[in-house]
């Protein structure tokens, strides 16, 4: 990861999404519960796997927090498809996007050859610029604020038992999200992907140790022609985490 110190970008509230139709007493009490214990949260690491048809991700992250919501994250990815592997990394901090891996800045001509990231923020190219488009959503479902996202989106929660995760007992709930509210907190076409799914609410699946923080959550979404499944696993809370934008002379040229 990036060493130095980071700056939060912003300072957001627990809940930023309009809340969702018919939204039960159970799954406000789960909000409730999940903005409680995400918003005590100061720093987290983990990791994630994504699913959408052809494509598959996977890889770690850590993050710096304020108040729920993210200010700093680091994703290092792998990328498979069709039967292709490449390394990815992304890193967003102090209001600024920046995208690494040999491949990908290859892909988008980077310049000089010997670069480690590429800016997107604010870039001209348009190549650079519908990937910072494509990116941005990337961040947004995967960062550390999804547990919010999720909360917000709730419209029914059902407990479902008890598991062991890395040796601690978890509580297992199913929340139905109702689709629109969060695929538009997620920075998604939230009319025509809720199209796609098909149907107004999804079920995911949410883990919550004892201080109320969610160490789990998975996902599956059938859209027209392929599914999209997405397991994301938060650990390493409130452990140093340093992470700030790279030196120039590592940022190929704009």
């Amino acid at each position: 990861m990036t060493a130095a110190s980071s700056t939060p970008a912003s300072t957001a509230p627990s809940s930023t999404t309009a809340a969702p139709p018919d939204r039960s007493a159970a799954a406000e009490k789960f909000r409730q519960q999940v903005i409680a214990g995400w918003s005590a949260v100061s720093t987290v690491g983990g990791s994630l796997s994504m699913k959408a048809g052809p494509v598959h991700s996977r890889g770690t992250f850590s993050a710096t927090m304020d108040d729920g919501r993210r200010t700093a994250l680091q994703l290092d990815l792998k990328v498979t498809s069709v039967g292709s592997t490449a390394p990815m990394k992304l890193l967003a901090v102090d209001d600024r996007s920046f995208i690494g891996g040999e491949k990908v800045l290859t892909q988008l001509q980077a310049t000089p050859s010997t670069a480690e990231w590429l800016e997107l923020t604010g870039s001209t190219r348009k190549v650079v610029k519908q990937a910072a488009r494509k990116l941005d959503r990337s961040f947004e479902f995967t960062a550390a604020d999804r547990p919010l996202l999720i909360a917000d989106a709730a419209v029914e929660v059902t407990p479902a038992g008890t598991d062991t995760i890395r040796g601690t007992s978890v509580r297992r709930f199913e929340v139905d999200v109702d689709v629109k509210t969060l695929l538009a907190a997620s920075g998604g076409d939230a009319y025509t992907w809720a199209d796609k799914v098909g149907g107004s609410t999804q079920s995911v699946t949410v883990w919550l140790d004892e201080d109320q923080r969610v160490v789990r959550l998975a996902e599956k979404y059938d859209v027209t022609y392929w599914v999209a499944e997405v397991t994301i696993d938060w650990q390493d809370f409130d452990e140093p985490v340093e992470l700030s934008a790279p030196h120039p002379d590592a940022v190929a040229e704009r």
